[in-house]
């Protein structure tokens, strides 16, 4: 399977990995106060919806910059029913590349 490239056949609860670019960050506050992002990812079969608690958001808060390139590591909450879909935020390993 080729990388970013989401399967149908996801189940909600499976842990994954998703490779993508960020297309957009909103950042919030929870009930208590604390850090938190939902993410757009663009992966190479569509658009995905990733939420990042405040104890994943602290570790990863710069990799969340738009048009940052980002290999995303979570649980499916939804299926990916045509390509879409959404998913906890587990861990992130940003893409680097020589200059």
């Amino acid at each position: 399977m080729a990388k970013g490239v989401v399967p149908d056949n996801r189940l909600r609860g499976s842990m994954e990995y998703i490779s993508g670019n960020v297309l957009e960050t909103k950042l919030l506050k929870t009930k208590s106060n604390g850090p938190m992002a939902f993410a757009q990812i663009q992966t190479a079969s569509g658009i995905i919806e990733a939420v990042f608690f405040p104890d994943i958001f602290k570790d990863y808060e710069k990799a969340l910059r738009s048009g940052e390139s980002i290999n995303l590591y979570g649980e499916i909450q939804e299926e990916f029913f045509d390509n879409d879909g959404s998913l906890i935020g587990r861990k992130i390993m940003v893409e680097e590349f020589p200059e």
